[in-house]
């Protein structure tokens, strides 16, 4: 009896380590997979360009601007009306929780704000599902993808949570080109 233990308490073990083993080469290659999406967005001068075709929005462009600093990655996300004011909308902060091992990315600005988990399933794809707070108290469900294209053109894709109708709702692409 105490010889079946030992085998099952060291083939559990060889099996927790290698559990173990696995679980760090994922984090390894999503961190990797980050850190090229990064580079990627922050290469020559980081400044991303969406020319607004919709004939009823007050802006004519929209403007993302990063830098990576220390592993990483801040942004800024401008709307220039089409009047010519610039407005700040979003300051971007994305980083490496070393404790939990899990990327996230922390949204604020004059609106409202958001602190979520973000994955890197590919070094070209950003994927997050989190919940938008505005500073009137309304709370919205996103989920967001960036995918570069080329180095020169990355989409993003949104889809927004109808909680009366509980679908999601697909929101128009948004090509953004190098600056």
């Amino acid at each position: 009896m105490n010889k079946i233990v030992v085998v099952l308490l060291a083939v559990v073990l060889v099996s927790c380590k290698k559990d173990n083993k696995t679980i760090q080469q994922n984090l390894t290659l999503k961190s990797g997979n980050a850190k090229q999406f990064h580079q990627k967005i922050t290469s020559n001068n980081g400044i991303w360009v969406n020319k607004i075709k919709d004939t009823v929005s007050p802006f004519g462009e929209f403007i993302m601007d990063f830098e990576n600093k220390a592993d990483t990655l801040f942004g800024t996300i401008y709307g220039v009306h089409k009047k010519g004011d610039t407005i700040r909308f979003w300051d971007i902060r994305e980083y490496f929780d070393h404790v939990e091992g899990k990327y996230y990315t922390e949204q604020n600005g004059p609106t409202g704000h958001s602190l979520h988990q973000t994955f890197f399933d590919s070094p070209l794809v950003r994927k997050a599902e989190f919940i938008m707070s505005y500073i009137d108290s309304t709370e919205q469900k996103i989920r967001d993808e960036h995918l570069f294209m080329n180095d020169s053109i990355l989409i993003s894709k949104s889809e927004i949570f109808d909680e009366r109708e509980k679908i999601w709702i697909k929101q128009p692409d948004a090509i953004w080109k190098k600056n």
